[in-house]
């Protein structure tokens, strides 16, 4: 009799259904790092802060979300269809993205200028995500 593991799908539905749970529609948080002394990583517009832009690429498949983090803190989750788009206060940021299912996060620092448009693809290669730069983007 031909036995069925239904294991390793249900520990990727499992950690995909956390990574969207976590995701919260606002965040303020503190980085002891980061040149904005308020300590809030979001903006309200491109007057207070610059736009971050994240394309997820169409060959990571349907499974794999991406969890975004922006100075430690949760910044939300790119599933397939979606894009990520908010304003980031200036100043220097520790961005991460880390892809359920696959390994291989992707560190970067961000140096945010007011008015400024930051765009990037994810997307995975050679066991790691990467974020290219789109054309227009800082």
């Amino acid at each position: 009799m031909k036995q069925i593991n239904f294991f390793v799908p249900l520990l990727r539905l499992a950690i995909s259904a956390l990574l969207i749970a976590s995701v919260t529609p606002s965040v303020n948080a503190r980085d002891n790092n980061s040149s904005n002394p308020s300590g809030a990583i979001f903006a309200t517009s491109g007057a207070d802060g610059g736009r971050l832009f994240l394309q997820r690429s169409p060959v990571l498949g349907d499974n794999a979300a991406i969890a975004l983090m922006i100075d430690g803190k949760v910044a939300g989750t790119l599933v397939q269809g979606q894009t990520y788009d908010r304003y980031i206060t200036p100043g220097s940021h520790i961005l991460i993205a880390t892809p359920s299912g696959l390994g291989g996060e992707c560190r970067t620092v961000l140096d945010v200028r007011r008015g400024e448009t930051y765009s990037y693809i994810a997307a995975y290669t050679v066991n790691k995500l990467v974020l290219t730069p789109t054309a227009g983007s800082r």
